[in-house]
């Protein structure tokens, strides 16, 4: 069984403060052409963002998965402990 969809593809150049290439994203979604191709972009860059950042909390060993926490204010407060020690512990000596 085949789902029909309409896919937009995004295609963004990247550049450093000077204007310099770095790279390029190419993109599918499925986001409505109502949303501008640098919006859909910074989304991306926030996920992937976030999405590195859990990747490297599960291979510090912090077991993210097993966290059993109550309410949004205790899975806040984790977070919010593991990220310091992240950025305090990945700084350069």
């Amino acid at each position: 069984m085949f789902i029909q969809q309409s896919l937009r593809l995004v295609v963004v150049r990247l550049t450093d403060t000077h204007g310099k290439f770095i790279g390029r994203w190419t993109l599918l979604t499925k986001v409505s052409n109502e949303i501008t191709s640098a919006e859909v972009a910074r989304w991306y860059y926030w996920r992937w963002g976030i999405e590195s950042f859990f990747k490297l909390l599960k291979g510090a060993g912090h077991d993210v998965e097993k966290w059993l926490q109550r309410s949004a204010g205790a899975l806040l407060r984790r977070l919010l402990i593991l990220a310091w020690h992240v950025c305090w512990y990945s700084q350069p000596t």
